[in-house]
Order: C-alpha cells, then structure tokens, then sequence
C-alpha cells in the first residue's frame, strides 16, 4: 500500500495528480478487486473497468472519503462483510465513515441515546470526547422534565450536529477535567484531497 501523508496531497498546486495519488487510488481498486472475487466477473472489458473506476472516483469524491485513513476504514470492512460480489461506492463510502467514528471514539446514534439515558440516572456520570460535545448542545432541563422517548428527536440532532462537525475536521469541545485526553482523530485538508481525486478523474473521461 502507499505510503507517508494519510491524505492524497500534491507538493506544488498543479491540475495533474502526483505519483503518491495515482499509487492510492491504484491500491484501492486492487484491494477491492481481491477482496471480492466476483468483480472480475462483473466488469471484463477495460470499457467497463474505467467506468466503474469512474463512479468510484466520483462517488468517493462526493462523500469526502479522499484519505488514505478513512479508506482503510472501508476496506477493513469490506475484508470482514464476508460478500462476494463487491459492493457500491456509496456502501463502501458508508463503511469507511463508521470505521473512522468508532476509531475516533465516536458511537452509533444507538449508543449515543443509551449513554445519555445512563447520564440522565447517573448525574455524576462524566462525559467526554464526542459525547461531551454532543451534551453540550442538549436542552437538560427538558431531558429530566421529559419522558425519554419525547426527547428522542432531539437527542438525535445532536448526535449528528457532533458528527458533521467532527466530519469538517474541527475538535470536538473538550470538559477542563479531562483537557490532557488527545483529541478524536479527525479528516484533515479533505479539500486538497478532493481536488486530487478530481485530477485523477479527469484523466479518465
């Protein structure tokens, strides 16, 4: 596999993708291919080889998966799905994202209401990282004033207000208790990553 930088980048702002960019993108499709046998089988002719590469491209590009971390994410999920034929961009793309949040100490939406349910019993309970940046942004009063279930929906949009805002690779708010604990890994310089990404692609059309 590549490597050096997590994140496809040029040394020089230049329209033409470097080396290193050719060398991740190369890697991914080899990975898929021997990942899932039964790509082969879908797409024989070079036509159809550079057309999927395209929608691949296209479709990682669209949905910020343009680093090498966030791609081995995906891929570590496609080795354990146990699939055969090989999956769609957008499910790849979706895998590599919930790797890259449980690698960031981030939990499922599910988990999320289960650790403020735990909070709301518990009131010395401590939150940090991701859920005490989502517990910053939650009306309290009206969670212990509240039946649970009625405060779903909101539980829910701040569990992903704290996602989209760990996804633009901003820090998360951190208690002054816990200041020395390392900030969840986050995607960095996804702009630059994208418009390599897009270089790549356009040599392809």
């Amino acid at each position: 596999p590549p490597t050096g930088s997590t994140t496809l980048e040029r040394a020089r702002s230049t329209s033409q993708p470097t080396q290193q960019d050719a060398q991740l993108v190369n890697w991914l499709m080899t990975e898929i291919t021997l990942i899932f046998p039964k790509w082969r089988e879908l797409y024989r002719t070079r036509e159809e080889v550079n057309g999927v590469r395209r929608v691949w491209l296209t479709t990682l590009m669209e949905l910020d998966v343009t680093n090498k971390t966030l791609i081995e994410h995906g891929l570590a999920a496609a080795r354990a799905s146990g699939w055969v034929r090989p999956p769609s961009a957008g499910q790849f793309c979706l895998w590599a994202h919930e790797g890259m949040k449980k690698a960031s100490g981030i939990p499922s939406a599910d988990e999320a209401r289960e650790i403020i349910r735990k909070k709301l019993m518990n009131p010395n309970m401590k939150l940090t990282g991701a859920m005490f940046h989502m517990g910053r942004q939650l009306d309290w009063h009206m969670l212990r004033s509240s039946p649970f279930e009625k405060c779903l929906t909101m539980i829910d949009r701040a569990y992903e207000a704290t996602v989209t805002h760990w996804q633009s690779g901003k820090p998360f708010d951190q208690p002054i208790y816990n200041s020395d604990r390392a900030l969840p890994v986050k995607p960095t310089e996804r702009g630059r990553a994208r418009q390599n990404m897009g270089a790549i692609l356009a040599q392809l059309n």
